[in-house]
């Protein structure tokens, strides 16, 4: 099925609204400008398992030896975890004291971007940049055919504030959630670490999930709007 005036199914909030997934009143659009990193755009990049708690690297140091190997263990992290200074310092692995390594396990996803381009100052120093760190939000997307059907039925039917369901221009059109409860900063200059897919949300369906934003964010559904009028209806199912 061509995407172009795909329908989206009948108890979804899309097609309440009179959306199809692309062309007239389309949810989704290509974006005209495909790698700028603007409200809507949809990216491909490395999401964090949302329920899997970080490892810490401890670095015991570099052996004695001509080939420098640093040796290290994977542990829980603790906040208040304790270890001891390396015995020398590691070359590969730059840290100082009080900061820690964490390891995370996570997967390449689809993921909208949410907040604004906004400028930053200039770098204060080398030393000082972290402070102007050029940063936007993204909120990833799940497969919805790991979730429990139950939940994805209450998802599609716009009944959760951190959970919309969506069925993205990509991957053959596989149904996925958007997570707003798993936002995530995203450097705008490690472009090695994001893509372009070259699909964006139109300007109506981004209103929409400003309002969802809101919503999850204050615990308010904007009156008048339609995310409120099709999450009524929708709830009378």
């Amino acid at each position: 099925m061509s995407r172009e005036g795909a329908r989206y199914p009948d108890d979804s909030l899309q097609d309440v609204l009179g959306f199809t997934q692309i062309g007239a009143k389309g949810w989704w659009e290509p974006q005209r400008e495909r790698a700028r990193l603007e409200r809507g755009a949809l990216l491909m990049t490395f999401v964090t398992h949302p329920n899997v708690p970080p490892q810490e690297l401890v670095v015991a140091g570099e052996s004695r030896g001509a080939e420098h190997a640093v040796r290290v263990t994977l542990t829980r992290a603790q906040l208040g975890a304790r270890h001891p200074s390396p015995e020398r310092p590691a070359a590969a692995l730059p840290w100082s004291p009080p900061e820690r390594l964490l390891v995370e396990r996570g997967a390449v996803r689809p993921a909208i971007v949410v907040s604004h381009r906004h400028g930053y100052p200039p770098q204060p120093s080398e030393r000082g940049k972290w402070i102007t760190a050029p940063l936007i939000q993204v909120a990833p997307m799940f497969l919805a055919e790991t979730w429990p059907a139950p939940l994805v039925d209450s998802v599609r039917r716009a009944q959760h504030p951190q959970y919309v369901w969506d069925r993205p221009p990509i991957d053959e059109s596989r149904p996925a959630i958007l997570r707003l409860d798993a936002l995530q900063s995203l450097h705008r200059e490690h472009t090695e670490l994001y893509r372009f897919t070259g699909f964006r949300l139109a300007a109506d369906a981004l209103e929409i999930i400003d309002d969802w934003l809101m919503w999850w964010l204050t615990g308010t559904l904007p009156e008048g709007g339609d995310l409120l009028a099709a999450h009524t209806m929708l709830g009378e199912l």
